[in-house]
Formats: C-alpha cells, sequence, structure tokens
C-alpha cells in the first residue's frame, strides 16, 4: 500500500430521472406561434347570407317572447325558493 490510500473516498454516482408537470400555458402558446390560423383567440367567419327584414322581425319577435318566459321562469323559481314574494313586481 502507498502511503495516504486509506485517506480515500469512495464516492457512488447514481443517476435520477424526475419528471416535471406539463406546462400547458406554454404548450398553447407554442401552437398559437406555429399555427397562427387554426389556434387564434378570435376566429373569423365571413358570410354573404342576407336575412330579409321579414325573418329579421320574426326572430325579434321570438326573442323576446323566451326572455319573457324565461323572467317569468325565474321569477317563479325565486318565489318558490322564498327569495321573493308573491306580490314584489
Amino acid at each position: 500500500m502507498a502511503a495516504g490510500d486509506d485517506d480515500l473516498l469512495v464516492v457512488e454516482v447514481v443517476t435520477t430521472e424526475k419528471e416535471a408537470l406539463p406546462d400547458t400555458s406554454a404548450a398553447f402558446i407554442w401552437l398559437k406561434n406555429r399555427r397562427p390560423k387554426d389556434w387564434r383567440d378570435k376566429i373569423e367567419i365571413e358570410s354573404t347570407a342576407k336575412l330579409d327584414p321579414e325573418m329579421m322581425a320574426r326572430i325579434k319577435t321570438e326573442f323576446v317572447e323566451r326572455m319573457a318566459a324565461s323572467r317569468a321562469r325565474q321569477r317563479q323559481v325565486l318565489i318558490e325558493r322564498g327569495y321573493l314574494d308573491a306580490g314584489e313586481q
């Protein structure tokens, strides 16, 4: 034995693999930059369809009727749950 051999340390090297959670924000940004036409926040659609005034009037009437029915249903639910008195407007 040479002088100082018993002072040597044995070091064991161990390789470990750690998994990191995926960064969905980074993936989304990568997609938006890679294919902006497919991954835009805003989608533009061109239409050449035209609605006649009669159709627009029917749509408006139906919308108003549905909203009135929705408000009536909502009021009834609030009354049933005790949040609103039946006599309140």
